[in-house]
């Protein structure tokens, strides 16, 4: 794969270089500050967007911070003996997970403060927020369980595949598993197993979005592959760099966030550039290229913009399509 550059996002970064002002971390971004993060494994999940605002999982801080979208701290969630890895929002709340520990806290919007504490059969990996559900991932059984977010209950726990880390909703749920490849489908309870999606040594399927009339994937040594909902069958892919490490549909777009060379090598989440894609036609619009060391550890949309979230150096990233 290749590691090429827009010629447009190349032109953005040479015009704000040639103006004499220091580029912004990402070409075109707005910056603001947030919590940072030290501590390898690096989240990858630690923002969501609720009620107006950005709700960040501070891990090393043990708490939640609620900052307004330029950055502005309006709150601090208190989490003792509990290091928030995974925040999602649903069902006018902000669920939140420890890696470590079978606990799911809930946050209430209104309040800002933990009024829900959930006991969890193992500690999940990631919490990902549908409508009027949660659903928690299980890194360890390699399941997924659904939360009603109007009675806090858990269902039962489902297996989707070894390492499940993507998730998608719309019409169904559709859950990707990052070790062997397994795409499912959830139409009612139980899930309906759809064309693997290729994985080895050099490819590791790891994230997806829904937009337009596909599936989108990527991940470690993907391109951004195109699937087909019903079947999972490939419909084609787009060259975004030398790896994905996530991508999210913002309104009309698609965006692609590609690491660097280095981080691609390292499994590492350094970007390289984030790419906005039209989910009709597959095609790069135009990219906006990292112009120093950038990492993800979060994504969110809020107000029609993508907010990214570099926690390894303590700030937000917004970026309008």
């Amino acid at each position: 794969m290749s590691s090429r550059l827009s010629v447009a996002a190349l032109l953005l970064l040479c015009t704000a270089t040639a103006a004499g002002s220091a580029p912004p971390p990402l070409a075109g971004a707005q910056v603001a500050p947030a919590c940072r993060t030290s501590a390898i494994p690096y989240p990858q999940n630690a923002l969501t967007a609720a009620a107006g605002s950005l709700w960040l999982a501070c891990r090393d801080r043990l708490r939640v911070e609620r900052r307004s979208p330029a950055g502005t701290l309006l709150a601090t969630v208190r989490t003792p003996g509990f290091r928030p890895w995974a925040v999602a929002s649903a069902g006018g709340g902000i669920w939140v997970v420890d890696r470590d520990q079978p606990v799911l806290l809930r946050i209430s919007e209104s309040t800002n403060n933990v009024v829900k504490r959930v006991r969890l059969p193992e500690a999940p990996i990631y919490v990902w927020g549908a409508g009027d559900a949660v659903w928690l991932a299980f890194d360890g059984s390699g399941a997924v369980a659904r939360v009603a977010t109007a009675t806090s209950r858990v269902g039962a726990r489902v297996f989707v595949g070894d390492g499940p880390s993507g998730f998608a909703t719309g019409a169904s749920t559709w859950v990707l598993s990052h070790r062997d490849g397994a795409l499912v489908r959830f139409d009612g309870p139980r899930p309906k197993p759809l064309a693997r999606q290729a994985e080895d040594d050099r490819r590791t399927p790891e994230r997806m979005a829904r937009a337009g009339d596909s599936l989108w994937i990527t991940g470690r040594g993907l391109d951004l592959v195109r699937v087909d909902p019903a079947t999972g069958a490939e419909r084609g892919a787009t060259e975004i760099g030398a790896a994905g490490i996530d991508v999210l549909a913002v309104g009309r777009r698609l965006a692609a966030i590609s690491a660097t060379d280095a981080g691609a090598r390292r499994g590492d989440p350094i970007v390289a550039a984030v790419s906005w894609i039209d989910p009709a036609t597959g095609a790069v619009l135009r990219s906006s290229v990292a112009t120093s060391p950038t990492s993800l550890t979060g994504t969110a949309v809020l107000g029609g913009k993508l907010v990214v979230l570099d926690g390894l150096h303590g700030r937000l990233l917004t970026l309008t399509p």
